[in-house]
């Protein structure tokens, strides 16, 4: 069965967050819009969406801030490209264990994400493209037409059913293996801190968990904190077992 990337026009529309059923409005990786674009239009319509409209709107409101909210760099023209040029790697480069689509797919979240520092920034955008269930992959689109694959350094707890509360903290009774990965297990991302979080939970009901965090530093994701829940009391009380000095 032949995969369809779906249009940047239609990727665009897509990655609107759900609103009323007459407007919605631009997720805020794109700045703001004014109200007169904001509706949505008819899937039927979607493929036929004048992208020169959204590209006209790429002024001083699209363009890329820096950490002092003074706007830098070029205007943003290129997203588009850089959506399209995401969504077509993600097809026809899906990870392993990921769910081959029957339907054209659209980013589930996109955001900016500049690499290096103030006016000698690269511009990007960060991707969230879906995998299988929960599990999402993460794609990093530029400016100048590069596609890179994020892959994180990853703790793995290889005995989360041997883990008792009863005989101690977790930190004494883990197994750890280390691997690298793309899937991301209940994925968040803080565009302001730059920090990309999951949570994996254990098999049972009794709520563990295992959770990490990774901040994009000198052009990657590091790992920052990796913590366990294995309480089993019904709290949300995780104990960290791994903590970078970089943050």
């Amino acid at each position: 069965m032949r995969i369809l990337a779906i249009s940047a026009a239609v990727v665009l529309a897509a990655a609107l967050p759900v609103g009323a059923a007459d407007t919605c409005a631009l997720r805020k990786a794109f700045g703001h819009v004014p109200e007169a674009v904001l509706a949505c239009p008819q899937p039927e319509l979607a493929q036929f969406i004048d992208m020169s409209v959204l590209r006209g709107l790429a002024g001083a409101d699209l363009r890329r801030r820096s950490v002092s909210g003074a706007a830098v760099g070029h205007d943003r023209t290129w997203q588009a490209a850089a959506i399209d040029k995401a969504v077509e790697q993600h097809v026809d480069n899906l990870p392993k264990g990921c769910d081959v689509p029957d339907d054209p797919i659209a980013p589930l979240a996109i955001h900016d994400l500049p690499i290096g520092e103030d006016t000698a920034a690269r511009e990007a955008l960060l991707l969230k493209l879906p995998c299988k269930g929960e599990i999402s992959v993460y794609l990093l689109s530029d400016d100048e037409g590069t596609v890179s694959e994020i892959r994180l350094l990853t703790p793995f707890v290889a005995n989360m059913g041997e883990v008792d509360p009863d005989s101690g903290p977790a930190r004494d009774q883990v197994r750890i293996d280390w691997h690298e990965t793309r899937h991301v297990s209940q994925p968040d991302y803080d565009e302001d801190r730059r920090v990309l979080s999951s949570r994996v939970q254990w098999p049972g009901e009794d709520g563990s968990y295992s959770a990490a965090l990774w901040g994009f530093r000198d052009g990657r994701f590091q790992l920052m904190q990796f913590a366990v829940d294995a309480n089993r009391n019904g709290q949300d009380d995780p104990e960290i077992l791994f903590k970078s000095q970089l943050w």
